[in-house]
């Protein structure tokens, strides 16, 4: 009788050290997650993985940290807006990292299924093992029957005390039917509330450099200039606004209000093979447009963005501080409007995307070249390309390096009698720059 009593004391004594050690390995923090609004992604996860293992509130472990609270591994993270995926990162508390994980979104939420995997590996990741109490408990069961006498085959009190821990054991890891249920339930309150795949604001501020040529093409009457320069210093500036992000659903979020401009900084012109005056000149470039986001494939990782507006273009060459006047070079100020569209790549699970736009550009007026004092009759075509590629280092700010081509064709229509005479120019902008972008 003591024998038995002694194997039964040793495997209650065995179970409660696996459940103590499946406790303790069970203890995390759940930390707010970067860029979450209204905390949505990081109440999903407390939700879930609160019901299936030990959780310490964050606010707890900072107000009593000197105290040394065991806050036990910590889940952190940040959401990605623009790729709609979430970061999450496991580490233990001696700062190792235990388990990460990119995680797409749907309509700013995590997924059911999503929430199912990741509670499953993060327990596997802290080593919790609710198989290894089934064995110690099953391995208890056997002990008690030769311990109680002959007569006492059917026993109620060890048949009850044994299978009692058992339910508890095997209802703690199908947690699946609350989980369902608190799943659903953010989507169904949060249906209506504003997403957040797109940001509010999107700034760039950035530096480049701009190489411009302009000539004539059949000019057989009048003495006229071209134009040629290496390298213009220019600052250029972009801003993208959303107003709708944060109100609707739907593709009407995407829309956004577009505003770009580059301009030259210390410009001067001179005379090709001339050691005279110099000319003050300016360079800039004004866009003012509406554009749609689109995202046609998102599991792909590619949006589509048509966009119009209003551009701007002028390159003004003044009087030199002597009052002396570059004749032959008419100034040329380009004011008409373009339609195109973009093409954003993201690469994958990595922090880089590219983008490439194309935009076709009708100029409605071009003073001063065409106009009486020059040519009185003529039309202009413009198109645009732009190649960028941007580096994500933050979640809301990236460096961003681009290459861009401009080139407006100009027909000229002219009569034998007319001061000048050619059958048209052509200008060309070829540009490279680099820039910091940040979203809100």
């Amino acid at each position: 009788m003591t024998d038995s009593r002694m194997r039964l004391s040793w495997a209650l004594f065995a179970t409660f050290l696996c459940w103590e050690n499946v406790w303790a390995q069970a203890r995390l923090t759940i930390t707010p997650l970067r860029q979450d609004r209204r905390l949505v992604v990081t109440k999903q996860l407390s939700r879930t993985l609160c019901s299936e293992l030990e959780c310490v509130s964050s606010k707890k472990v900072k107000r009593f940290r000197r105290q040394r609270v065991d806050a036990g591994a910590v889940l952190q993270g940040f959401v990605d807006p623009r790729k709609r995926r979430v970061y999450l990162q496991l580490r233990s508390s001696t700062k190792q990292r235990l388990w990460d994980k990119f995680i797409p979104l749907a309509k700013g939420h995590l997924p059911q299924e999503s929430l199912v995997d990741l509670t499953r590996e993060i327990k596997t990741a802290l080593g919790v093992q609710e198989s290894s109490a089934l064995e110690t408990l099953a391995a208890s069961k056997p002990a008690n029957p030769p311990a109680a006498p002959p007569e006492e085959v059917p026993p109620s009190p060890p048949a009850t005390e044994v299978p009692n821990p058992a339910p508890r054991v095997e209802t703690a890891p199908p947690a699946s039917a609350p989980l369902e249920s608190s799943l659903v339930e953010p989507k169904v309150k949060t249906r209506l509330a504003p997403r957040t795949d797109n940001p509010w604001i999107v700034a760039e501020a950035g530096v480049g450099l701009v190489n411009r040529s302009f000539s004539y093409r059949g000019l057989t009457q009048g003495s006229l200039r071209n134009y040629k320069v290496g390298a213009i210093f220019a600052p250029r500036l972009h801003l993208e606004i959303f107003p709708l992000a944060r109100a609707v659903e739907g593709w009407l979020s995407g829309l956004a209000l577009v505003g770009d401009e580059t301009f030259s900084i210390g410009l001067q012109s001179a005379v090709s093979g001339s050691t005279g005056a110099s000319f003050p000149s300016s360079f800039n470039q004004l866009s003012i447009g509406l554009r749609l986001k689109l995202d046609p494939s998102s599991a792909a990782g590619w949006s589509l963005a048509p966009e119009l507006g209003y551009r701007q273009t002028l390159f003004t060459v003044k009087p030199s501080s002597d009052g002396t006047v570059l004749t032959g070079l008419p100034n040329l100020n380009y004011q008409g409007a373009y339609a195109g569209a973009a093409v954003d790549w993201h690469w994958g699970g990595s922090n880089f995307s590219s983008r490439f736009r194309a935009d076709i550009v009708r100029v409605l007026r071009l003073h001063e070249l065409v106009s009486d004092a020059y040519f009185p009759h003529g039309s202009t075509w413009g198109f645009e390309g732009e190649l960028a590629l941007q580096w994500a280092f933050a979640p809301s700010f990236s460096a961003v390096v681009s290459a861009q081509y401009t080139r407006y064709l100009i027909a000229l229509t002219t009569q034998p009698s007319d001061a000048y005479v050619a059958s048209g120019a052509s200008d060309q902008y070829v540009s490279g720059s680099i820039s910091l972008q940040a979203h809100f």
